[in-house]
């Protein structure tokens, strides 16, 4: 299904809020083409539509498959396994989002645990899962599931703990990864978009909570358009 994001283009030199889908021919399961619309009512290329195709000698991995390869990787395995069990709580996947960074397609799953107990149980955001090249992350926030992926240069600094179960940096990534020019100002203002990102997620589900769904959708759209801010500041092209 198409999604409304903040996203930047290669050769963009910011995010614009747009309309996405991907597209996948039918009776296959490979990526063949991104496509995004500028969705902003005020800017001049309002409506103009966007194709990215991809490689046609290279295969793309699909939603479907990127999915499967998320769940079915080790350390996000371990992590689930307790909720996909029998237990008092139930995971949850949210909507797979798919961003253009640095060349390649960074899918971002958020998953929330919905507790069995009560009449009033709701999800809420327990993990968030990436995937960039063949490289998988999951942690408790978007911060430290992109350090696993990009081994600790996703903006933020390398004294900032996660749950203790990261990946081993990557040898040879499939995709290109940020440039190596990246300056400590531009990672600590990527820092704290992803920072102001994450409040904001916390934000919105606390109107779901509340049952104010206005609250919820605003504080989700600030919440893309602060990642994708972050991305931007980390010198992603």
């Amino acid at each position: 299904p198409p999604y409304y994001l903040s996203i930047k283009w290669p050769g963009d030199t910011s995010p614009v809020f747009s309309q996405t889908a991907v597209f996948v021919p039918y009776g296959r399961q490979n990526l063949a083409s991104y496509l995004s619309v500028v969705a902003e009512a005020t800017s001049p290329d309002y409506g103009r539509l966007r194709v990215l195709r991809m490689s046609d000698t290279q295969q793309i991995a699909g939603p479907s498959q990127t999915a499967n390869a998320m769940t079915t990787d080790p350390q996000f395995a371990t992590l689930m396994r307790s909720y996909l069990n029998q237990g008092s709580a139930n995971a949850k996947y949210g909507n797979l989002l798919t961003l253009p960074v640095g060349g390649g397609l960074l899918y971002v799953m958020p998953i929330y645990v919905m507790r069995e107990a009560g009449s009033g149980s709701y999800p809420a955001l327990q993990f968030v899962a990436v995937r960039f090249g063949d490289h998988v992350g999951i942690a408790a926030t978007l911060q430290e599931a992109l350090d696993q992926v990009f081994a600790g240069n996703a903006g933020a600094s390398t004294g900032e703990g996660g749950n203790g179960t990261t990946t081993p940096p990557p040898t040879q990534p499939t995709q290109p990864t940020q440039p190596g020019g990246t300056t400590a100002p531009n990672q600590t203002a990527a820092v704290e978009s992803m920072k102001k990102a994450q409040a904001a997620f916390t934000a919105a589900d606390t109107a779901l909570r509340n049952g104010d769904l206005a609250e919820y959708q605003k504080q989700v759209e600030i919440a893309k358009t602060e990642l994708g801010d972050a991305l931007a500041k980390m010198g992603v092209k």
